[in-house]
């Protein structure tokens, strides 16, 4: 039997019989968040999606575009001279000239230092931003692209730190997040810091070091005539999916990366479903296809595993996701405070197939991150006693750090 027939073969797969998540979400999403999932599913060929008959508020489509970062997906989706707010702020044309030139930087920073770690030695996978744009879209620049992530093995994390210092990058201990499974370093010129990562996900939850190792799951994307090592096809996939999720979907550009991934070929769909399985993150991935599908129409080449057992599981996380849609432009955290906080954690919890991955998740909450293991030094034999009760320093240090970006910027707009 083959994968695609294993898959077909799953009771409740999801192949033939899509969810239609359109009565369910659409109802609830006020008219400018219906006008933009609307131009979404039109640019990937998806279904039409119902909007009211009334123009739209093309200022609050734009602000939500901007908020959802899809500004290299929606061009001609949005009259150009729109306004942001009413005060004659940038226009849309302002705008996705802003991103295109953040993207393109950003691309131009990301290769210059792959070069200097092919030089080094230091093994190197480039995630999300151009890599993953030139993989699901066969375009670097069609993500929004603020900063460069890498991921460097464990072993060879403090190598990493030190080549990009020599570089001109530093520890930003003003950047100190909970669940930032990254070390954060900008650089002296300015321009999109690097998110440097030793692990897939947060706490090394989905996709586990001592299970699965990224670099046998890698492939080479070729961005401005330079080969770049990033993860295979299939481990996109399934990676973008968890990553959307953990972050409860709040940005659509998240869900444009998988109605781009639809279009991939079937063997990378079985690659990701079987990645995904061996990474704990198989309900991620079955979500991530329900919210496309059940939108849009457009669904993967081969069927996606999904256990009726996990529906009632998966429909709870959809609400919430729904929820989050229908509000306008905030934070994720400030989202997830009006949604119910309690909620949330319960879904996210559940998404996890099994318990011991839904306890570390629980206990990630409140394990302190890498960013704070770089911003105070403890001994060696100390840090497993001491580091939980820094909790309470990264939560003041990071609502410090807000607050005086908002000082500081006033008038940020873009």
């Amino acid at each position: 039997m083959t994968m695609a027939e294993t898959m077909a073969d799953v009771t409740g797969g999801l192949g033939a019989a899509l969810p239609d998540l359109m009565p369910e979400l659409i109802p609830v999403l006020p008219p400018p968040q219906r006008h933009l999932l609307a131009a979404l599913s039109a640019h990937f060929g998806g279904r039409t999606l119902p909007v009211p008959a009334a123009d739209p508020d093309w200022t609050a489509v734009f602000e939500l575009a901007r908020h959802h970062r899809l500004a290299p997906l929606l061009a001609g989706a949005i009259p150009p001279e729109t306004p942001l707010g009413t005060g004659g702020g940038p226009t849309v044309l302002d705008w996705q000239r802003e991103v295109a030139r953040q993207s393109l930087l950003a691309t131009a920073r990301m290769l210059a230092i792959t070069r200097h770690f092919e030089k080094s030695g230091i093994d190197l996978l480039v995630l999300k931003g151009p890599a993953q744009a030139m993989l699901l879209f066969g375009n670097a620049q069609a993500r929004s692209c603020r900063d460069i992530d890498l991921l460097v093995r464990p072993a060879q994390k403090e190598a990493a730190i030190a080549l990009l210092r020599g570089l001109g990058y530093g520890t930003r201990p003003d950047l100190l997040a909970r669940h930032v499974n990254a070390i954060f370093l900008a650089s002296e010129t300015g321009g999109p810091p690097v998110e440097l990562h030793t692990q897939l996900s947060e706490g090394d939850i989905a996709f586990p070091g001592r299970v699965l190792d990224p670099f046998r799951h890698s492939g080479e994307v070729t961005i401005n005539g330079r080969t770049v090592r990033t993860l295979s096809p299939g481990a996109t996939i399934a990676y973008a999916a968890h990553h959307a999720a953990r972050h409860h979907w709040s940005r659509l550009y998240w869900l444009a990366d998988l109605m781009a991934a639809t279009r991939r070929p079937a063997a990378d769909w079985e690659e990701a479903v079987v990645f995904a399985k061996q990474g704990g993150a198989e309900r991620h991935l079955a979500m991530a296809v329900r919210l496309v599908a059940g939108l849009t129409g457009l669904a993967p080449p081969v069927a996606v595993p999904c256990p009726r057992r996990d529906v009632p599981i998966l429909r709870r996380a959809e609400r919430i996701t729904g929820a989050i849609w229908a509000l306008p432009p905030m934070s994720e955290n400030e989202a997830l405070r009006r949604v119910g906080k309690l909620r949330v954690m319960r879904s996210d919890m559940a998404l996890y197939s099994h318990p011991r991955a839904a306890l570390r998740h629980l206990l990630a909450l409140l394990r302190p991150t890498e960013s704070d293991s770089m911003g105070v030094r403890l001994p060696a034999p100390l840090m497993p006693v001491l580091m939980p009760m820094l909790l309470p320093f990264r939560i003041i240090r990071v609502l410090t750090a807000r607050l005086v970006r908002r000082i500081r910027t006033p008038g940020r707009v873009l």
